[in-house]
């Protein structure tokens, strides 16, 4: 979960609880203030992972933070909205500088 920063009483939200009952750790990171990218960074290295989410969820950020020589594209929040806006149009996968790769997808408008 990208830009807890923003959302600090995330971390007890109940909708999560769900994903907690399986089992799937929740990791809650935010690519502008540096908080969780160690153990991110540790859990993803020697793997291949992919993020998914909606747009401007953060994504390209992440993995801007994670591999510093990636550059992609990022874009400002909308001043309207407080949210990201929509910027990755390919999918990309990037080498991590601690062994395997990260694939940066682009996002959808809504989770189903």
């Amino acid at each position: 979960m990208n830009k807890s920063d923003l959302a600090p009483g995330l971390h007890a939200d109940e909708e999560l609880a769900i994903y907690r009952r399986l089992g799937i750790a929740i990791l809650f990171v935010s690519a502008l203030t540096g908080e969780g990218m160690a153990e991110l960074e540790q859990r993803l290295t020697g793997r291949t992972a992919v993020f998914l989410g909606p747009s401007g969820a953060g994504k390209s950020s992440l993995i801007n933070r994670l591999v510093p020589d990636a550059g992609l594209r990022v874009g400002e929040l909308s001043i309207q909205t407080g949210k990201g806006s929509h910027t990755t149009t390919w999918v990309q996968m990037l080498d991590l500088p601690g062994g395997g790769h990260l694939v940066d997808s682009p996002g959808c408008a809504y989770w189903i």
